[in-house]
C-alpha cells in the first residue's frame, strides 16, 4: 500500500530580538562662581542697595563688603538662593561700598562697587540790592566739604562762589551779583565726588538782579 506524504509548512522565521533602549544618563549640572550685580550703579544717601545674582539653587550666599576709605571686608549678611538659583540681598550703606558674595565650594563672585551720592540742598535769599546769601546743608553731615555755587551760561556753567561746610555739614556764603547782560540767573550748588561719596547737584534756583 502506498503511503501519502503531506508536506509540512515551513516554520515562520524568528523575528530578530531588538534590545530595549538603555536610559541615557542625565548630564550632571556643574556650577561655577556665583554672579553678582547691582540694581543701580549709584544711589542717593539713605536709599537701599539691591544686590542680586545667580548660583546653585538652594545654597547659602554670604555677602561681604567694605566701605570707603576702608579696604577690609566684613560679612554683611547671608541669603539663600531660590529654586532657580537666583538670590537677592538688600542693604543700606553710608558711603561708596565694594560688594561681593562667596558660596562655599563654588567660590567668590567678582567685586561690584555701589556708589552713594551725597545729598545737597540750596536756598537763596536776597539780602540787599543785587546781593544774595546762599545757604544749605549736606547729608551725610560732614565738615570741610567744598561746595561750589554755579550759574548757567549760554555755553554751560561758570563758578559764582565757593565755600566749605561747617562742623554740622551746613554752609552759608554771601555774594553780590555782578550786573552782566541779563536780569536773572539760574544757580545751583555742587559737591565734587570723592573716595567716600559721589558728588551731586542741588535743585536749581533762579535769582534776579536790578539793572541800572
Amino acid at each position: 500500500t502506498a503511503l501519502l506524504t503531506v508536506a509540512q509548512p515551513a516554520a515562520p522565521p524568528t523575528p530578530p530580538v531588538v534590545p530595549a533602549a538603555l536610559p541615557i544618563p542625565a548630564t550632571p549640572i556643574t556650577y561655577g562662581r556665583p554672579t553678582v550685580g547691582l540694581a543701580a550703579a549709584a544711589v542717593q544717601y539713605g536709599e537701599n542697595t539691591v544686590l542680586s545674582g545667580t548660583t546653585k539653587p538652594g545654597v547659602l550666599v554670604n555677602v561681604y563688603g567694605f566701605t570707603a576709605p576702608s579696604t577690609r571686608a566684613a560679612r554683611l549678611g547671608q541669603v539663600r538662593a531660590n529654586s532657580s538659583g537666583v538670590y537677592t540681598f538688600t542693604g543700606r550703606y553710608l558711603a561708596n561700598t565694594s560688594l561681593y558674595v562667596i558660596v562655599p565650594r563654588l567660590g567668590m563672585s567678582p567685586v561690584v562697587r555701589q556708589g552713594v551720592r551725597a545729598k545737597l540742598n540750596l536756598t537763596t535769599t536776597k539780602t540787599a540790592s543785587n546781593s544774595y546769601a546762599f545757604t544749605g546743608s549736606t547729608a551725610p553731615r560732614r565738615p570741610g566739604q567744598l561746595v561750589t555755587i554755579y550759574f548757567l551760561t549760554a555755553t554751560g556753567k561758570a563758578i559764582f562762589v565757593r565755600t566749605y561746610t561747617d562742623a554740622r555739614g551746613n554752609y552759608r556764603v554771601s555774594r553780590r551779583v555782578k550786573v552782566y547782560d541779563r536780569s536773572a540767573y539760574t544757580v545751583f550748588a555742587h559737591l565734587d565726588s570723592g573716595v567716600v561719596l559721589l558728588g551731586n547737584n542741588s535743585a536749581a534756583q533762579r535769582i534776579t538782579i536790578s539793572r541800572p
